[in-house]
C-alpha cells in the first residue's frame, strides 16, 4: 500500500514548533489559500499567530511536514496559514507522486495461445498465435515500489512485465507485476508493483524517484 499527494484528507499529527507531539487526527491542504486544516474530536486551543507543525503520516511514519501560523483554533478544528512544507527524505517508497509519463509494458515471458478450434483431429503447430506482448500505458502516480497507470484494453493481471519509461533519462527493463486491472469501456485503470531493478538502472532510477518525491510532492515551492 502507499499514499498519494492529492488524497483529499490524510492522517496527520499536530506538533508544536519544536516538534513536540500534541495530537493525532486528519488534515487537508488548501493550495489556493496556502493553508492546512487539522481536525479531530479534540484539538488543543492556541492563540492566533502561534507557530505550529502538522506532519502527514503513513502508518506511524512522518512523510511530509507542514509549518505555519494559527489562523483558526477551535475545539475540533485548527487552521494554519502562511504554510511552508517539506517532504521527508526516504518517504519515496510509500509516497506516490502525481505524474503523466508515457511508458510501455512488455511481457517478461512470451505467451502463445492456440488458434480457434477446428473440426478435425490434427492441427498444424504453425497455426498457434502469439499473444499481444507490449502495451502502451500512461503512468499517473509512482513511488519507488508501486505505480498506477492507464492502459489499453487486454493487460493481463498477475503477469510480470518489463517497463520502459519515456523519461529523461529513459529507464528500461524496470520489472513490474500488474496487481489490479479495472476496465470501464475503453478506459483501463491498473496498479502494479515494481520489482527488484537491474543494477545498471537501479541507482539512476532511485535518484530520479528521490528527486521526483522531493519536488513533485511538495505543495508550496516558494518558501515565505
Amino acid at each position: 500500500m502507499y499514499v498519494e499527494k492529492n488524497d483529499q484528507e490524510f492522517r496527520a499529527r499536530l506538533k508544536d514548533d519544536k516538534g513536540t507531539f500534541l495530537e493525532d487526527g486528519v488534515a487537508c491542504v488548501n493550495v489556493e489559500n496556502r493553508s492546512i486544516e487539522f481536525k479531530n474530536d479534540f484539538v488543543p486551543l492556541y492563540p492566533i499567530g502561534t507557530p505550529l507543525q502538522i506532519a502527514r503520516l503513513y502508518e506511524q511514519r512522518e512523510i511530509h511536514i507542514f509549518t505555519g501560523k494559527v489562523y483558526i483554533s477551535d475545539k475540533n478544528l485548527l487552521r494554519l496559514v502562511s504554510v511552508n512544507d517539506t517532504v521527508v527524505p526516504g518517504s519515496e517508497d510509500v509516497y506516490a507522486c502525481p505524474v503523466s509519463i508515457g511508458a510501455s509494458l512488455t511481457l517478461a515471458s512470451p505467451k502463445i495461445e492456440p488458434p480457434p478450434r477446428k473440426f478435425f483431429l490434427f492441427r498444424n503447430n504453425k497455426d498457434t498465435q502469439p499473444v499481444k506482448q507490449t502495451f502502451d500505458i500512461t503512468i499517473h502516480s509512482i513511488c519507488s515500489t508501486q505505480l498506477r497507470f492507464h492502459a489499453e484494453p487486454g493487460v493481463p493481471i498477475n503477469e510480470e512485465f518489463y517497463m520502459t519509461m519515456n523519461t529523461d533519462p529513459i529507464f528500461k527493463d524496470i520489472p513490474v507485476v500488474v496487481t489490479r486491472v479495472l476496465e470501464f469501456g475503453n478506459t483501463v485503470k491498473c496498479q502494479g508493483v515494481i520489482g527488484s531493478i537491474d543494477f545498471s538502472e537501479k541507482e539512476p532510477f532511485q535518484e530520479w524517484i528521490k528527486q521526483l518525491n522531493s519536488t513533485g510532492n511538495q505543495f508550496f515551492k516558494n518558501p515565505i
